[in-house]
């Protein structure tokens, strides 16, 4: 689970800003709460803040250094890297961005980080707490004079080192060369990036898991799909079933006369916009009818809700630490609470205690006091400079039962929108 996330000088990010998911000494909603190697964590942190003030930018930041994290290994060596520094201050320009992740795997504490510019990574640690002590597993800093890295290992690092350490190129992360080498106590580090953290959406689609779960004969997921169905059918959109099949001749209709090798493009076509073909089937209100409905031409809460119902049955089932953005896009409000009532307290079997969900949202029905607690709500502004600021509603003094979607949208908490008078003027400038 993840414990703590920090960003410094990527995007409108200049200082360093941290998202904890350490419960405070509040005694409201135990159920919020989970307890992992004796810390208590959170299980949802809601992200709060007027148009671009940086709640995006949060979500971003956490996708493109775990992507990073995953990938950095397999990247060409003229690909360079992709960071943007906060490009307001000319001074942060030249400096590297910087991320670090705390996370729980297995009762256990690890803290890791790096620094990068565009050309190299600049500096990389990770540190593990068994038994509540430190021990730094790795550290490597880029020295100027030299040109090369000051590297300092721990004698707790078991296995090959130095070979990795030689095949680990400035724009590679010592990490992810570990886990193409196998190395067993890095690799069980990257793979909690790779299996556990999922970022599901930061543009307008959210990554297909629904169907990809779903896809083929559907034997060994009739749970998962039973439940999806299920949950459409609670959301009163009409929906009675889903089928799912991959993108071929069989199941497209194509002009009698058309060329094969016409067909084959247009099948290649339709598989890279999307592999799967995903119909619901909806039942006329007397339920005497079934029509089979292409998801393409549903509406876009329709399509939002299927989307998401996947990754959320995974999460809650196999426990990871979802990220999305922007939660109630496309939602009606009782949708988007009862999508958060399930992380925080699931209706499903075998539901997994180590899940977790980090979401940006406008959403301020959600600010209530019997779904979230001070502690899970965070803000979003922008100083004089244009950088973000991130700060967490526990640190108001909010009187007990207070009405925060009020006091939010009062700006008793800052973090919304000045908005000057909208409309025409006459004056001339």
């Amino acid at each position: 689970m993840l414990i703590e996330f920090r960003v410094g000088n990527f995007l409108s990010f200049k200082d360093e800003q941290v998202l904890s998911l350490v419960a405070s000494s509040d005694d409201t909603l135990l159920d919020n709460v989970t307890e992992v190697g004796g810390l208590k964590l959170l299980r949802v942190a809601a992200i709060y803040g007027p148009n671009a003030s940086g709640k995006s930018n949060l979500i971003k930041a956490i996708e493109w250094s775990s992507e990073f994290i995953i990938n950095s290994a397999s990247s060409k060596p003229e690909s360079g890297i992709s960071a943007i520094p906060f490009l307001l201050d000319k001074d942060s320009i030249k400096k590297p961005s910087s991320f670090e992740f705390s996370m729980m795997i297995d009762g256990v504490r690890y803290q890791y980080g790096f620094e990068v510019d565009q050309i190299k990574v600049r500096r990389e640690w990770l540190l593990a707490y068994p038994l509540k002590k430190t021990q730094t597993w790795f550290e490597r800093i880029y020295n100027e004079d030299s040109n090369d890295y000051n590297w300092k290992f721990s004698s707790a690092l078991k296995g090959e080192k130095e070979k990795i350490k030689t095949a680990t190129r400035k724009e590679v992360l010592f990490l992810s060369a570990g886990a193409q080498w196998n190395h067993e106590q890095l690799t069980k580090v990257y793979m909690w990036f790779k299996e556990k953290l999922r970022t599901l959406m930061t543009t307008d689609k959210i990554k297909p898991i629904t169907a990809d779960l779903l896809k083929g004969a559907i034997a060994e997921h009739d749970t998962l799909k039973r439940y999806i169905v299920e949950c459409l059918r609670s959301a009163d959109v009409g929906i009675d079933d889903v089928i799912v099949e991959e993108v071929n001749e069989a199941n497209l209709r194509f002009p009698e006369n058309m060329p094969a090798e016409a067909k084959e493009e247009a099948i290649k076509m339709l598989r890279k916009k999307s592999p799967f073909d995903v119909r619901l089937v909806h039942r006329s209100s007397k339920g005497q009818v079934k029509i089979k409905f292409p998801l393409a031409i549903e509406s876009d809460g329709t399509k939002r809700l299927f989307s998401l119902l996947g990754p959320w049955i995974y999460l809650l089932v196999n426990g990871m630490t979802a990220v999305l953005d922007e939660l109630d896009k496309s939602l009606h409000p009782l949708l988007t609470r009862k999508l958060v009532e399930l992380v925080q307290k699931p209706d499903i079997e075998n539901s997994n205690a180590q899940r977790q969900l980090i979401f940006s949202t406008h959403d301020t029905t959600l600010l209530d006091p019997e779904l979230l607690r001070r502690d899970q709500i965070w803000l979003t502004q922008k100083d004089d400079t244009g950088a973000t600021e991130l700060y967490s509603l526990a640190e108001y003094k909010v009187r007990k039962g207070e009405a925060m979607q009020r006091g939010y949208l009062s700006g008793r908490y800052i973090a919304i929108p000045m908005l000057d008078k909208f409309g025409l003027s006459d004056e001339k400038k």
